[in-house]
């Protein structure tokens, strides 16, 4: 249901917002630290023994980037495909 009567949320519409993406970071704040902090050692570890470039580091990030990116925004066109389907 979508609601046009109003251009703007009301006070009420925007502190649950707020609260519902605090309760979103604090759930998603673990998970995330378990994924990203060995991947950060990893890269660390393989910049100091294989002797990397800036450049070759800057292009991995890139690609890493490109790739959440990529699986993030196919990921919730899947979501909101879903949606439209459990509305029919």
């Amino acid at each position: 249901m979508t609601l046009t009567h109003h251009p703007r949320a009301g006070r009420y519409a925007r502190e649950r917002y707020v609260r519902g993406l605090r309760a979103y970071r604090r759930r998603i704040r673990w998970p995330l630290f378990i994924v990203v902090v060995p991947l950060l050692a990893f890269v660390i570890g393989v910049m100091v023994s294989h002797k990397l470039d800036h450049w070759s580091l800057v292009a991995g990030a890139a690609l890493a980037v490109a790739i959440v990116l990529a699986m993030y925004t196919l990921g919730r066109a899947a979501a909101v495909r879903a949606e439209v389907e459990a509305r029919r």
